[in-house]
């Protein structure tokens, strides 16, 4: 009994890996939309079970967000041209 319930332990935390639409808005604090529209266009790391059925990995969400951390928006200064004399 003891080996079928650590299988189900492993099976439910497999499980708490996968998340919906839903639950990733939530996470990232954006609209349901925006989430469908990073899926559609590929921004956002997302997997197909079935035609229509999308999920998201917990893990692979949390990396594609500190990679956009990391990399956030570089600020460029622009360019001072100076005459020729």
């Amino acid at each position: 009994m003891k080996i079928l319930n650590e299988k189900l332990g492993d099976s439910m935390k497999e499980n708490d890996n996968v998340m919906t639409a839903e639950e990733v808005s939530g996470l990232l604090k954006v609209s349901l939309v925006t989430v469908r529209r990073w899926t559609a266009s590929g921004y956002i790391p997302h997997m197909h079970l079935g035609l229509r059925m999308v999920r998201y990995r917990r893990d692979m969400i949390e990396k594609w967000m500190a990679k956009r951390s990391l990399s956030g928006r570089v600020t460029r200064v622009p360019e001072v041209v100076l005459p020729v004399q």
